[in-house]
Formats: structure tokens, C-alpha cells, sequence
């Protein structure tokens, strides 16, 4: 399933970014406030 993730504001300007890495595997339950990156 697709989920949109937000995340916090790096620097003014900067609208994309490139997951280099997860800290959860796919089929993993996430919690609200886990850490995904």
C-alpha cells in the first residue's frame, strides 16, 4: 500500500530529497512518531 510520509523542513527552498536507507522492513507495523529513515 502507498503512503504519503512527511517530513520535517531541512532548509528553505529544498522540496525533494533521496531515501538512502529504512529502519523498518517491508510488512512492518510502524507506530506514529517511529523512525522509518
Amino acid at each position: 500500500m502507498k503512503q504519503e510520509i512527511r517530513v520535517p523542513e531541512v532548509s528553505d527552498g529544498v522540496t525533494k530529497g533521496k531515501v538512502i536507507g529504512l529502519s523498518v522492513a517491508v510488512g512492518d507495523r510502524v507506530e506514529v512518531d517511529q523512525a522509518l529513515l
